[in-house]
C-alpha cells in the first residue's frame, strides 16, 4: 500500500465497535480530502476571480462567485456529516494547504488560463471524490450519499468549465 493508499483509508475508516463515531460505528471522515478540497477550490477560485483579466473578465468574474459560494456549501455539507458521525473536520488554513491542489500564480491570468486552471483542479477534486465515495459505500451508505451529491456538483461544474475551452468536435 502506497502512501496515498494509506492516507485515502485513514479518510474512511471502518471502525465498527468504537464509542465515538455515530453512524452505527462508522467514523466518516472525508472532511480531511473532500472538504478541503472543496476549500482549496474556493480559495483558488477567489485568487482567479481577483487576478482575471481578458475579454471574458466580467461573466468569469461573475461565474468565480457562483463557483465559489458553492464550493462552500459542498465543503459545509461534507463537513456537517463527518460532525454529525462525531468527527470533528478541520478546515484551518494548515489543512487546507496540505490538500494538495497546486496554487494559482497571484499575478494576472488571462481569462482562457483561468478555465483551465479551474478544470483541471475541479477534475482533481472530482476523481478524490470519486474514489472516497466508492470505498464509502461499503461502510455508510447516507454518508456515500453526501458524496455522491458532491461529485455530481463538481462533475456538472467540470462540464461546464471544459465547454468553454472549445476544443472543437473530434
Amino acid at each position: 500500500m502506497d502512501m496515498k493508499d494509506q492516507d485515502e483509508s485513514r479518510n474512511v475508516e471502518d471502525v465498527r465497535g468504537s464509542s465515538g463515531g455515530g453512524g452505527g460505528g462508522f467514523q466518516f471522515r472525508p472532511a480531511h480530502g473532500i472538504g478541503l478540497g472543496t476549500i482549496a477550490l474556493a480559495l483558488i477560485g477567489k485568487q482567479l476571480h481577483w487576478t482575471i483579466v481578458g475579454r471574458l473578465f466580467r461573466p468569469l468574474h461573475l461565474y468565480l462567485d457562483e463557483l465559489v459560494a458553492s464550493w462552500h456549501e459542498l465543503a459545509d455539507a461534507v463537513a456537517e456529516r463527518a460532525v454529525a458521525l462525531g468527527h470533528m473536520p478541520d478546515g484551518q488554513a494548515a489543512a487546507v494547504a496540505a490538500a494538495q491542489l497546486a496554487p494559482v500564480d497571484a499575478a494576472a491570468t488571462r481569462d482562457r488560463d483561468v478555465v483551465r486552471e479551474l478544470t483541471q483542479r475541479v477534475a482533481q477534486v472530482s476523481e478524490q471524490t470519486r474514489a472516497r465515495m466508492e470505498r464509502l459505500g461499503e461502510l455508510d451508505a447516507v454518508s456515500q450519499d453526501v458524496l455522491i451529491e458532491v461529485l455530481r456538483s463538481l462533475e456538472e461544474q467540470q462540464w461546464m468549465l471544459s465547454a468553454q475551452l472549445d476544443k472543437g468536435p473530434a
